[in-house]
């Protein structure tokens, strides 16, 4: 089994690390907070902004370091599985799942073969009808960087 990158070392620390604070904000709040729509509880938690900026200086680092290929399409396997892990808390799956739309300039440091072969591996794990806006992106972006027409239409019958 080959090593871990660094750069896949340390987006996995960095969710490793905002799951850690998740389920700490899990067992710190209150039966009433965020209760019929209140401020306060999980979701108001600062643990959220701070992984949304942490993520967002690591990932311009990446890209400007420009690594290749390979490495790359490691990181981007390993920050898109993440909200899949049995382990992560309901309070932190939506935020993984979003922030898959800050990976889309990563995408650029693909070659058109990794960016294909990607686009299958992310289309089988997030299927059409489960997907969000970000992840749509992300999908229309690995498309678009390996040479695949975007469908004009959105339900299968009439595309691909």
């Amino acid at each position: 089994m080959p090593a871990i990158d660094r750069y896949t070392e340390q987006a996995q620390s960095l969710i490793s690390e905002y799951l850690k604070n998740v389920e700490s904000a899990e067992r710190s709040q209150s039966p009433t907070d965020g209760l019929l729509g209140t401020k306060g509880g999980v979701r108001d938690h600062p643990c959220h902004d701070r992984f949304v900026s942490d993520l967002e200086f690591f990932l311009n680092t990446v890209t400007a370091d420009a690594p290749d290929s390979d490495r790359v399409r490691e990181l981007l396997r390993a920050l898109c599985a993440a909200p899949l892990a049995a382990s992560v808390p309901k309070s932190a799956y939506w935020m993984l799942l979003a922030v898959q739309g800050m990976i889309i300039p990563l995408v650029d440091l693909l070659t058109p073969e990794d960016a294909a072969g990607f686009s299958e591996e992310y289309a089988s794990l997030y299927p059409r009808r489960e997907r969000l806006p970000a992840q749509q992106k992300l999908l229309d972006a690995l498309h678009a960087r390996c040479g695949k027409k975007k469908s004009r239409f959105p339900f299968p019958f009439f595309g691909s």
